[in-house]
């Protein structure tokens, strides 16, 4: 059953992986930690997550995007060209790091606090 969690994982992956990542999750905050109320617990579990990753961002054929807004489903949703992180949105570093035009093991890490990203909405 581990299996199914990415952090337990991502050991056994071999080929090149892009992880998109939300330090902070809406679902999360909503249904796990039941609003603005907890947000140091809110706020522990991001920084547990960055750790959690370590292993991919310290790899060179791996790559991160980990942003702090509030969201959920990033990759099916519009917030894949809204969210950024100093200025580069995820599905253009995720087609950076594909093509090749930056180097591998780059990562895409932003700030740590809630709402500290002012590019969320």
């Amino acid at each position: 059953w581990k299996c199914f969690f990415a952090a337990d994982a991502i050991q056994f992956v071999k080929t090149p992986l892009f992880v998109l990542q939300t330090r902070f999750d809406s679902w999360q905050m909503a249904h796990i930690f039941k609003g603005d109320g907890e947000v140091d617990a809110y706020q522990q579990e991001g920084t547990i997550l960055e750790a959690t990753l370590a292993s991919v961002i310290a790899s060179r054929s791996q790559a991160l995007f980990l942003e702090a807004c509030r969201v959920h489903g990033l990759s099916i949703t519009a917030d894949w060209d809204r969210v950024r992180i100093n200025g580069t949105a995820a599905h253009t570093a995720f087609f950076q790091w594909f093509n090749g035009s930056v180097s591998m093991g780059r990562n895409w890490i932003d700030c740590k606090e809630v709402g500290c990203n002012q590019d969320c909405y």
